[in-house]
């Protein structure tokens, strides 16, 4: 429900939500044309995994319709890039659109050039005109993951799944999201981190943590029963701020990016938020931090309790923020459960 504040069908390790996921709804009205949300997950459950070791999902298509997350920074990466396919005709139409357009139109350009029908004043103009293109495509090539970054995503790509590759592959996961958006590929995407059951452990000062979703039931086991774990509180904490760590260095890419109208992460925003709110599996007193305004729509550096309003309102507000629109132009108020009382939350509303 998460992202798409649609009741479940099904119960336990079968659950699917009914209805699309915001990233979804964004990716439909405001992406090119067909284009998918760039949809990653870092964990370390196989696709295949079956009961509650499965990968779980965030992303929905529709109800019931989800969409898997990738688990590879490289296979996602290259996809994005065109570069599934090894055989020559991908390889020939990349090379193409890597190609300047003053490099692909040379022998008209200089015949243009040398023509004697084009007045001095006319040479000129087309020369700022050859010029400009020149710039521009230069700006849009530096959008790319540098050298580093991919050797990265092959070196782990070896053992993605295994679990001492988990911090560098959130990492990259979060890297491939500030390019997506960056680079136009796409203006949403999700990152899930953990599995369906978050099992991962976490080593902090060098010692290796018990299970992640053992800590957050504050004994050692997936439910209840288990040996108490007696600092249990303080090593959630402490793995709260490893997530808000890599959260913060989600928005410092996007505030690195310079647009016309100011850094990239004020133009959109990020959000970090849990499936739960404890380990107990409540849902109420979900939190939800929201980096950047939308473009203005939404008020920054404040602290606010929505005072137990329904997930939908939240989804509804960041679907505007998103640049979405009702029907009939305005603010989108009825996504998710249609039997839920729509609208926005407006102390976050600019």
């Amino acid at each position: 429900m998460c992202l798409t504040s649609a009741k479940i069908s099904g119960s336990g390790n079968t659950s699917l939500a009914n209805g699309e996921s915001i990233d979804n709804r964004i990716a439909r009205e405001r992406n090119p044309t067909g284009r998918d949300p760039l949809t990653l997950r870092a964990g370390w459950r196989p696709d295949d995994g079956t009961g509650y070791d499965n990968a779980g999902f965030l992303s929905y298509m529709g109800a019931k319709q989800p969409r898997a997350a990738e688990k590879s920074p490289l296979k996602a990466y290259q996809r994005m890039m065109g570069l599934v396919s090894t055989g020559s005709a991908t390889q020939s139409a990349l090379a193409l659109r890597r190609t300047s357009v003053n490099d692909m139109l040379r022998t008209q350009i200089r015949a243009l050039m040398a023509s004697p029908a084009l007045s001095a004043d006319d040479r000129q103009r087309l020369q700022q005109d050859l010029d400009t293109v020149r710039d521009v495509e230069m700006t849009v090539s530096t959008i790319t993951l540098d050298s580093a970054a991919q050797a990265d995503m092959a070196a782990v790509d070896k053992d993605v799944l295994n679990m001492n590759n988990h911090p560098k592959v959130l990492r990259l996961q979060l890297t491939l999201l500030a390019f997506a958006v960056s680079s136009g590929y796409s203006l949403t995407g999700t990152l899930k981190i953990g599995d369906r059951i978050d099992s991962n452990q976490w080593v902090i000062d060098g010692t290796k943590l018990p299970q992640f979703h053992m800590i957050s039931h504050r004994n050692m086991s997936d439910a209840a029963g288990g040996a108490t774990i007696p600092n249990a509180f303080e090593l959630n904490r402490q793995i709260d701020r490893i997530h808000a760590t890599e959260f913060i260095a989600l928005c410092d890419m996007l505030k690195n990016v310079s647009t016309p109208s100011g850094p990239l992460i004020d133009q959109g925003y990020a959000v970090w938020t849990n499936q739960v709110s404890t380990g107990w599996h409540r849902h109420d007193n979900q939190p939800f931090v929201i980096v950047g305004s939308g473009g203005g729509y939404l008020k920054t550096g404040q602290f606010v309790d929505a005072g137990g309003v329904k997930l939908n309102k939240m989804l509804n507000t960041l679907l505007t923020a998103a640049g979405v629109k009702a029907s009939g132009g305005g603010p989108v108020m009825d996504f998710g459960e249609p039997s839920l009382a729509g609208g926005l939350i407006t102390s976050i509303v600019a």
